[in-house]
This record gives structure tokens, sequence and C-alpha cells, in this order.
């Protein structure tokens, strides 16, 4: 490393950059950094895939499906049994209603209680973890079941 002495602050040391903080100087030549017209060509090639690289056709390129085998697989995808994945069925109790009202993911509970996603989770995590459930907000008391 010191031998090729790069411009952009980068860990000498290999192994984990845990804890190291970059220079305002090299935050602002990464900031400042332009990408040249070259260098965005070469990115845009890199991405097309092996084929276009090695100048190939990809090997279903250039081809289309038969009418058959189109309904084939529509059918196919009709007829496919889902598997059930596992989720969160969230159980929420507003104590000023006396109303509860179970949903199917914490992402529709949030919504209902116009909360985020992030709050309920976080909050799923310290009754597992404390093991108690007070009130959210003063006023929902929630119920979590993992299935």
């Amino acid at each position: 490393m010191d031998l090729l002495k790069p411009e952009y602050n980068l860990n000498p040391v290999a192994g984990s950059s845990k804890g190291y903080v970059h220079t305002p100087e090299s935050i602002a030549k990464i900031k400042n950094r332009l990408i040249t017209e070259e260098t965005k060509l070469k990115m845009s090639e890199s991405a097309k895939g092996r084929f276009k690289r090695e100048g190939k056709q990809g090997p279903f390129e250039g081809k289309k499906h038969s009418e058959k085998s189109i309904d084939l697989l529509r059918t196919i995808a009709l007829n496919r049994a889902k598997p059930h994945k596992a989720g969160v069925e969230v159980e929420i109790t507003d104590l000023e209603t006396k109303l509860t009202v179970t949903y199917e993911s914490i992402r529709k509970a949030a919504k209902a209680i116009n909360s985020d996603i992030k709050s309920l989770s976080r909050r799923e995590k310290s009754q597992l973890e404390k093991g108690i459930n007070t009130p959210y907000r003063k006023r929902y008391m929630i119920v979590f079941n993992r299935y």
C-alpha cells in the first residue's frame, strides 16, 4: 500500500475497518469525484453481462416462446400451490374503544394505527426480551403472534 500511495483514504492493514474515520480531505475528494464518460461506458459494458462482453448472443436472445409454451407456463403458474410462509399476526386492542382487531402483518397493523413498521418491530423485540407488554402510545395493547 505504501508503494502505491492511493489517492483515497484506504485502510492500510488488511482486516476490519470498523472504527476507521475518513479525514475531511478524503471525504471532500470522494464527494467531488467526477466519473468520466469513459468510466461510465466501462461500467455500462460490465453490467451487460458475460455474453455481451464476450461478443456472444445470450441463450434466449432473439427468441420467443410459442403460444403452446406460454399456455403451459400460465397453467403451471396458476396451479402452483403457494407454500405457507411464516409471518406475524398482530392483534391490537384500542384501550379507549375496547375494540380488538387482528392484522395479518406488521405493515398493515402499523398503517392502521398510523405508526411505522420499525417502531412495531422494535416493540415486539422489546416484549420478547423483557417479557412485558405496556400500552403503545398510552392507547393500544399490541400482541404479536408469530407462526
